[in-house]
């Protein structure tokens, strides 16, 4: 067998594609799901990265990544396994999976303190906008808000 990098048929990763229909029967990806934007940049298809961050970036396309993210999560929880092995170099399909376990495990943790961060702030601003302080501010800047 020719060493990995020098064969004809390998993958831009350099791994051979014959492990591909054996990564099809490890499942759905939850790593990839979880976060897609860092799994994509940190598995070499930088420009899809790109794309996501910035239609989450720019208000005025900030609408097409509300349809964007859910699509691009779900193919890559699909498609995950496949498109790390063609373009991220391992040294076997074991190293892979312990490779995710670690990406899912970041994103099991990402996931659980963006949520509780944003249900902090969000009865944080309900507390804020009961406060006296806060109505009178809001009197002062548009008089006549409150009838």
């Amino acid at each position: 067998m020719e060493p990995r990098d020098q064969r004809s048929d390998a993958l831009p990763s350099g791994n051979p594609p014959e492990d591909i229909q054996t990564l099809r029967g490890l499942g759905y990806n939850w790593a990839a799901f979880l976060m897609p934007y860092p799994w994509l940049l940190g598995h070499g298809r930088v420009t899809w990265g790109m794309i996501l961050l910035i239609t989450a970036s720019l208000p005025v396309i900030g609408f097409a990544h509300i349809l964007l993210y859910p699509i691009v999560a779900f193919y890559l929880g699909k498609k995950g396994y496949e498109i790390a092995w063609r373009h991220r170099p391992y040294h076997s399909l074991e190293q892979m999976q312990e490779n995710h376990k670690e990406w899912f495990l970041w994103g099991v943790i990402f996931k659980v303190l963006f949520w509780l961060t944003f249900i902090f702030f969000w009865f944080y601003m309900m507390w804020f906008m009961k406060q006296p302080e806060f109505r009178e501010l809001l009197e002062q800047m548009y008089p006549g808000m409150f009838g």
